[in-house]
């Protein structure tokens, strides 16, 4: 039962991160497109923060609370609980990252 529940733990945070990995990725291939143009002002610190500091931290989140259940061989509810939160941060995160309504 263990070996399962720490199994569907790393999947489940396996699949939160490949999510917003993405996201880093194409915020930080946004922001190059930004910087190219030359435009004074841009990216402002606000986007430089949205597009690459909240997935950065989301991963870093995911992946230190994962490392740490593996680690010492418990604390797969923390992973589990960490991942889906993760997860369920993406709909307001794509609210916004849509421009809203």
């Amino acid at each position: 039962m263990y070996y399962v529940a720490m199994r569907s733990a790393n999947i489940l945070a396996l699949v939160a991160l490949a999510i917003w990995a993405g996201f880093l990725w194409m915020g930080i291939e946004g922001l190059k497109g930004v910087v190219a143009q030359h435009a004074l002002g841009y990216p402002a610190p606000g986007q430089f923060n949205f597009y690459v500091g909240i997935p950065f931290g989301m991963m870093t989140a995911v992946a230190s609370v994962t490392l740490l259940a593996n680690a010492f061989g418990r604390f797969w509810r923390a992973s589990e609980l960490t991942s889906a939160l993760a997860l369920f941060a993406l709909l307001p995160y794509l609210f916004m990252y849509g421009g809203g309504v």
